[in-house]
């Protein structure tokens, strides 16, 4: 504690015997900032010259040899160096990224500066430190409102999570709106946090919950929707790409056929925020959510947006500070949106560090990264096509750099993964939750997920490849 640099100003400036609080408050401060943690100068992994050299994304450190040495840069990882089992001194190259992308450096600067200048709520007080608060968290929804191509701001709601996103409508908008005997149509690709709210909800209220398979090409099936499709249909709801399938989804045709019943639509963009155009007037849809982890920035944010009239007649989710106009003791009146849905004292630096992330996204361009994710996402199918006692869950069309398969030599995909660790991979495995596509496409035990980001290279798939072609074969 004595040789953190917090500490030895302490005592110089005379502040060693000020209160106890005041010395733990310092000593948590250093333990949660970047004096704690050193960042390694860091380049984002080259693509194409012009569009990412000096991006600024956070990698490791690597010694004269070449070994990746932990740099305390990401401690949640702990270094991505494989230890034991054999295996010394080996890179590990982390390809999950479906489970939570590498953050961008942009976003931690962001909130460390937030923690070290200014660290003060926001909508309250008149002083430099709220005022600027105020500005970065606002700041933020402004950047994905014009990511997204809302029409304004209010339109985005701050949640923890794309999953608390989607709980919060389904309490808000789907308790005003669903009744007994209403009808909601999900697919069987969904994430759980797209299935479990509208069950809770279908279970309060009677209503009916149907799923829609895919066709021959593992492509969401349009022709079922139709069929499903009617007066009694009130929410279809959509991840805009599977977490396991890896493959686009036809947004537009799915909101357009859902309109002419008049079926609001909501859109999951957690896997497609950091590797496609997610557009909502294009893509047609009434709600969307995406999460920050997901998309380059902090874990513990996440957003809800929906079209201004529709956030505007739904009642308040939480009670609290900020959601409210005003107070008594015998009633309160609520604020508009998007204050009415965020009681409480919200996530600022996280909020901050996703607005930090939205501008290295807007700086690389959408358009460019969906082309190199596709690039990638066929040159990974293509391959593993290839190789002998592998099976690939999805076709190929519509594919990003997200692919899940199983092997005839591993019943278990836990035991696959783990080899594919001692060649040098960081992989995904399991059900990854999506646990009812699994079986459905006779995957019972789950499958192995790998999940490239930008800034990965084609040489990187060859790689992966080669380690899966040894297993497999």
């Amino acid at each position: 504690i004595l040789r953190l640099p917090g500490f030895r100003r302490a005592m110089a400036d005379g502040q060693w015997g000020a209160s106890l609080r005041k010395t733990l408050a310092l000593f948590s401060f250093h333990l949660l900032s970047a004096s704690a943690f050193p960042r390694a100068q860091s380049k984002c992994g080259h693509v194409a010259p012009k569009l990412f050299r000096g991006r600024g994304f956070v990698n490791l450190r690597r010694d004269g040899q070449g070994v990746l040495r932990d740099t305390r840069h990401f401690p949640k990882r702990g270094g991505l160096r494989a230890i034991g089992k054999g295996v010394q001194e080996k890179p590990i190259k982390y390809l999950d990224h479906a489970t939570t992308y590498e953050i961008a450096e942009k976003a931690l600067d962001a909130m460390d500066h937030y923690f070290a200048t200014d660290n003060a709520n926001v909508h309250r007080g008149a002083h430099a430190l709220a005022a600027r608060a105020t500005e970065g968290y606002e700041g933020a929804r402004a950047k994905i409102a014009q990511l997204i191509n809302a029409n304004e701001p209010q339109e985005v709601v701050f949640t923890r999570s794309a999953t608390e996103a989607i709980n919060l409508l389904a309490s808000t908008w789907g308790d005003k709106n669903i009744n007994e005997g209403d009808e909601i149509i999900l697919s069987v690709q969904e994430h759980h946090s797209n299935i479990l709210p509208w069950q809770h909800l279908a279970r309060r209220k009677k209503a009916k919950i149907t799923y829609i398979g895919l066709n021959r090409d593992y492509e969401y099936d349009l022709n079922q929707l139709r069929e499903a499709l009617s007066e009694k249909t009130k929410l279809v709801g959509i991840c805009h790409a599977s977490n396991v399938l890896g493959t686009l989804n036809p947004i537009p045709e799915i909101t357009s056929m859902a309109r002419e019943f008049g079926a609001v639509t909501l859109i999951d963009a957690a896997q497609t925020m950091s590797r496609s155009v997610v557009d909502v007037k294009s893509l047609g849809c009434d709600f969307l959510v995406g999460s920050g982890h997901k998309m380059m920035g902090p874990m513990g944010i996440g957003f809800l947006w929906g079209e201004y009239k529709l956030l505007e007649e739904m009642p308040p989710w939480q009670g609290g500070g900020e959601m409210i106009d005003e107070v008594f003791l015998e009633r309160s009146t609520y604020a508009l949106p998007p204050g009415r849905f965020e009681a409480g004292t919200p996530a600022i630096a996280e909020s901050i560090g996703i607005g930090a992330a939205v501008d290295v996204l807007v700086e690389i361009g959408p358009e460019n990264v969906l082309e190199k994710e596709r690039e990638l996402g066929c040159r990974l199918f293509e391959r593993l096509s290839t190789i002998p006692n592998l099976h690939i869950l999805g076709g190929p069309k519509g594919r990003l750099g997200v692919c899940s398969f199983t092997c005839d030599k591993f019943s278990d995909p836990k035991k696959f993964a783990e080899k594919i660790l001692m060649k040098g991979f960081r992989v995904a495995s399991g059900f990854h939750e999506a646990e009812p596509l699994h079986p459905y496409l006779g995957a019972t035990q789950g499958s192995v997920r790998v999940s490239f980001k930008i800034g990965d290279r084609p040489e990187d798939v060859d790689a992966f490849v080669d380690a899966i072609r040894n297993l497999c074969e």
